[in-house]
């Protein structure tokens, strides 16, 4: 069943986009990758930091609102996934993101990384972490 896992999240992470540009456009999800969610898949950005409360919200409407939400300082926000890996139910999706704020042009690159749990076929929960080192232990892949 992994592989399966592996290819279906390929679906979701077809290459190279700007989340900004995506959010902004009020992203609209083909009807092949909205059947790949379950209605109340969770979602949450993992912020890592001390005190600094994890953003959590539910379906793809949530979704689409974590991101927007994650994005408010950014003009752009590059998001490029550079391997997806295979962990049983759950799948990691390594990404480089180059991204600029949006008040002073300051440019950011990183290499975050997101775990995607998949059940029965669908996509039951999306965790993204700044943090690689993170991702890998959330999934079980971590020293």
């Amino acid at each position: 069943m992994s592989r399966e896992n592996v290819k279906l999240v390929g679906r979701i992470w077809p290459g190279r986009a700007d989340m900004v540009e995506f959010v902004r456009a009020g992203p609209a999800f083909p009807p092949d990758v909205l059947a790949l969610f379950e209605p109340n898949a969770e979602i949450e950005f993992v912020t890592g930091a001390p005190g600094v409360p994890n953003l959590r919200f539910e379906g793809l409407e949530g979704f689409a609102q974590g991101w927007t939400d994650w994005l408010i300082p950014f003009d752009r926000y590059e998001l490029d996934p550079q391997e997806i890996i295979d962990a049983g139910d759950e799948v990691q999706v390594m990404t480089h993101v180059r991204a600029r704020t949006r008040r002073d042009g300051v440019v950011v690159e990183h290499d975050p990384a997101a775990a995607v749990t998949v059940r029965d076929g669908r996509i039951v929960r999306v965790r993204f972490f700044l943090e690689r080192a993170e991702a890998l232990a959330a999934v079980g892949l971590g020293e």
